[in-house]
């Protein structure tokens, strides 16, 4: 089975040529639209004067939205969110989510501003850069789904997969088989990673999928397509609605 690195985001900045639309004051010297601080800006920061700090956005002087910070070398370590404040009308700061790092510098655990406004929903890497996990709560902080990567993992190992009310069921050949692309020779409850985009878990016969469900994800690991399978051949298909 290949293994496909999935990458954090990338952020990259191409400054110049946009000085109109970067670090804009208005007509009363207020902090208008997005803005770019460097070290250099803060000499204490211990970040190089050229290189990043924050960024973020701006509304009337107030801070608002996503604002990234970077450590030296241009290394995300910390999101946060803003937000306006109705009775003071000021900027509040209500998110802080820090990334983490492995001790070779790959990162190890991204946050991700979701609904929930107490904890992040995450991505989390190993060593080499592979996702082994990923949890995304709801308004409530109920986590909405959380898997992990597990190479032919017992079933008992597996977090929880859940489909949820979006989903509205689709029709497919009824006779079509599970394909199968992984070779293996054992007999029972496993859950099986394709490159982290299809998900089988249930049971298999000498490698061969026969009972359970097939999930397809995107590149963000939410679910859109879940495949229900009984003695090899397709029972049912549910698909996330389009929004």
């Amino acid at each position: 089975m290949k293994a496909v690195i999935l990458l954090p985001f990338l952020f990259s900045f191409c400054l110049f040529g946009q000085k109109d639309t970067i670090n804009v004051t208005d007509s009363l010297g207020l902090k208008q639209g997005h803005w770019v601080y460097f070290g250099g800006d803060f000499p204490n920061s211990g970040v190089s004067s050229s290189e990043i700090l924050e960024e973020g956005d701006f509304v009337d002087n107030q801070r608002v939205g996503i604002w990234y910070r970077y450590g030296a070398q241009s290394q995300l370590k910390a999101v946060m969110l803003f937000r306006i404040d109705r009775k003071t009308k000021s900027s509040v700061r209500d998110q802080f989510y820090n990334y983490s790092y492995h001790a070779n510098g790959q990162l190890k655990r991204k946050p991700v501003v979701g609904a929930c406004r107490s904890m992040s929903d995450y991505f989390e890497y190993d060593e080499a850069g592979l996702l082994k996990e990923v949890e995304q709560y709801d308004s409530l902080c109920n986590t909405n789904y959380k898997l992990q990567r597990i190479e032919k993992g017992e079933m008992d190992s597996i977090s929880i997969f859940i489909i949820d009310h979006k989903f509205e069921e689709q029709v497919e050949a009824t006779d079509e088989s599970p394909v199968n692309q992984v070779h293996f020779e054992q007999t029972g409850e496993f859950c099986v990673d394709y490159n982290h985009k299809v998900f089988q878990l249930g049971h298999f016969e000498k490698g061969q999928f026969t009972n359970g469900r097939e999930y397809v994800f995107d590149e963000m690991m939410r679910a859109l397509i879940v495949r229900f399978y009984e003695n090899g051949k397709l029972v049912k298909t549910v698909m996330r609605k389009s929004s």
